[in-house]
């Protein structure tokens, strides 16, 4: 059912496209592997799409992409389904985020998902995530492959320089303290771990939790659309999250 190079997408996939969406985005399992429908916000943005694309990045010191899957693209809907194991040659080593935390399994592989959109040329148009806007900020997820269970747990600050208005109305750099704490538990197969992030203005601070504790309610924006949620302003300067 599983075709690793992508050049066709399967028959069964295809009349999955056609049907259409579930709006809940909930995880579906047909007896041979797990099944995801997806709808997009706004999908009217990128009319042009024709295919959505799931390619895994691993080995990323030699970067190997492989596309994993491929779904027709149908009124703003895509599927998608993740082969229940990916071939060693395509996973890489974990890459520290700090060195004062590491990974507990430093054996282990793993293979970081992206989905693309693709018009009917074959050229990238726009790419896509799983997230949700929250009271002060926002939660975006990614789909990790990993060869054994690895734990992340630990925590830094960093300081860095946000954007405020000063008395003459321009905007002018302000130190910030960035805290990032990691909870994170992976099980041998695919996981999804989610970055939520928070900005407090009062405090002049930004809180990253990275966690593999699921969150429910999220849906599927483009990238470029989604940008404009996580980026936030004070007064009129614009800050931009990486």
């Amino acid at each position: 059912m599983r075709k690793q190079n992508c050049i066709i997408c399967t028959f069964f996939l295809l009349a999955i496209s056609i049907t259409g969406c579930n709006d809940n985005n909930e995880m579906k399992d047909d007896g041979e592997a797990e099944i995801f429908y997806a709808k997009v916000e706004d999908a009217s943005l990128h009319s042009n799409i024709d295919k959505v694309k799931v390619q895994l990045i691993g080995n990323f010191g030699d970067v190997k992409i492989v596309d994993i899957y491929c779904s027709d693209w149908k009124d703003g809907c895509f599927t998608f389904s993740l082969p229940k194991t990916v071939n060693p040659n395509y996973l890489g080593t974990y890459h520290y985020v700090n060195q004062s935390i590491p990974v507990g399994n430093e054996n282990v592989k793993v293979g970081e998902v992206y989905f693309l959109g693709f018009n009917k040329d074959g050229y990238r148009v726009t790419g896509l995530t799983h997230a949700g806007k929250t009271e002060d900020g926002y939660v975006e997820a990614f789909y990790t492959y990993v060869d054994s269970d690895a734990t992340i747990f630990g925590d830094y600050a960093k300081l860095r320089n946000v954007l405020e208005k000063d008395d003459n109305g321009d905007c002018i750099p302000c130190l910030w303290e960035i805290n990032t704490t990691f909870s994170v538990e992976l099980k041998k197969g695919w996981n999804i771990w989610y970055l939520s992030s928070s900005v407090s203005r009062t405090e002049r601070t930004i809180k990253e939790r990275w966690s593999t504790i699921p969150v429910r309610g999220l849906k599927w924006y483009f990238v470029g659309d989604f940008a404009a949620i996580k980026n936030f302003s004070i007064g009129d300067c614009v800050n931009y999250t990486y």
